[in-house]
């Protein structure tokens, strides 16, 4: 035990893993997915509100495929991403690596073969433009919040009122 009341031991924790939350497993997969319908429906709703129908500096209208398609694509990345950073205990070289990696390999690689297609319907239109709007963004940010901020409470409040003995042990 630490001074804290909290425990580096990876044993004890195991322990209660095992014993409290893997009998539980069926009520988290089942609040997860309501939980992942749920914002789901929310972000799908708040990118068809705020991008589709818009009207680009081209003069051409957004749609699905380059407004609100491209919002919750990026989105859903982000936030997983995001969601990735915020399970991992222990960060090393290794997993920083392969999280840079997995980003980098969505963002530039997908924008790149995007932008570069030139038998594609939208060449030179899609990311361009709408990564040049301020709305875009805004509405980013909010669909990443929705996505991800009830898993970031529920995390806080493991380790601050459920079970903070266990908040600072390690994996590795």
């Amino acid at each position: 035990m630490n001074e804290d009341g909290t425990t580096n031991n990876l044993c004890a924790y195991t322990e209660h893993v095992r014993e409290n939350l893997v009998g539980k497993t069926t009520t988290y997969f089942t609040f997860y997915f309501i939980w992942a319908t749920i914002a789901g429906a929310i972000m799908y709703f708040v990118a068809q509100i705020t991008l589709n129908g818009m009207i680009g500096i081209d003069g051409k209208t957004w749609d699905m495929w380059n407004g609100a398609g491209v919002a919750l694509i990026y989105s859903m990345v982000v936030g997983h991403h995001l969601l990735w950073t915020m399970e991992t205990r222990n960060f090393n070289w290794v997993i920083i690596f392969v999280y840079c990696l997995s980003f980098i390999l969505f963002m530039p690689l997908t924008v790149m073969a995007s932008e570069s297609a030139y038998s594609s319907f939208y060449y030179k239109e899609q990311w361009g433009l709408v990564f040049s709007s301020p709305i875009f963004h805004l509405t980013s940010f909010w669909l990443i919040i929705v996505f991800a901020a009830p898993r970031y409470i529920w995390i806080c409040m493991q380790h601050t009122m459920f079970w903070p003995e266990f908040s600072k042990v390690k994996a590795f």
